[in-house]
């Protein structure tokens, strides 16, 4: 007898535990919401698809908008990305990449954090693969991982968003922007941007606070970017 309520007992333990619901997640990353120009601030409510143009970049930043829904402040301390490939590409992209992160999220907030999710010298190798020649115009897309962590002020419990998964597209060109009154025929009569009689010159010119990422870049940017005129033709014009 005393050995069978012995196995009834474990058996009603094992079964209320496998009962207890999970803990709900205390740092929750909603997506990427960057400053938006002429004035550079987020725009709030608004997450954006991540878009990277290697002739206009080599780094890219995520800003992670995020939610504190526990009881104490937490501290964030790094990020872990990694990038999935398609298939068939001239580069190898990084795997469980950890990158420094810096912020504090007040407890019941949210907060947007900057993360360079892809650092100048692995954008460099990406914009020198063949499938962003100059002028090529290509473009693919990346599933990205994005883990973050943290921990908590009051008791120093490390605190994590779980895996956040979202597609980054790369592109040669792609965020390049012709504005209506900027185009003038070349010599060879193709279309260029900035016409040499310097009527585009007269039209409003609004910088993008990073140039390269998520928004359009007016072409007579992309042409002071790169000095070069011959370069410019290919990377700039149409």
């Amino acid at each position: 007898m005393g050995r069978w309520w012995a196995i009834v007992v474990m058996l009603g333990v094992l079964a209320s535990a496998g009962c207890d619901e999970p803990e709900a997640p205390e740092l929750i990353l909603l997506g990427h919401t960057p400053p938006v120009a002429p004035a550079c601030q987020p725009r709030a409510g608004q997450v954006t698809h991540s878009i990277m143009d290697l002739t206009l970049t080599e780094r890219y930043t995520f800003h992670a908008r995020l939610i504190n829904a526990g009881p104490q402040d937490i501290t964030l301390e790094q990020a872990t990305i990694s990038f999935v490939p398609p298939p068939n590409i001239s580069f190898v992209p990084p795997q469980n990449l950890r990158v420094p992160v810096q912020g504090i999220i007040p407890a019941g907030q949210e907060a947007t954090v900057p993360i360079e999710l892809v650092p100048s010298q692995i954008g460099a190798q990406w914009a020198a693969a063949p499938e962003f020649a100059p002028g090529q115009r290509s473009s693919l897309t990346l599933l990205t991982e994005l883990e973050l962590q943290g921990s908590t002020l009051g008791d120093g419990k490390v605190r994590t968003t779980g895996t956040f998964t979202f597609p980054v597209r790369l592109c040669g060109g792609c965020l390049v922007a012709y504005v209506p009154g900027t185009m003038g025929t070349d010599e060879d009569g193709s279309q260029t941007c900035q016409a040499q009689d310097g009527a585009s010159l007269s039209l409003p010119l609004v910088e993008p606070c990073e140039p390269g990422q998520d928004f359009d870049t007016d072409c007579r940017l992309c042409r002071v970017l790169y000095g070069d005129p011959e370069l410019a033709d290919r990377v700039c014009d149409p």
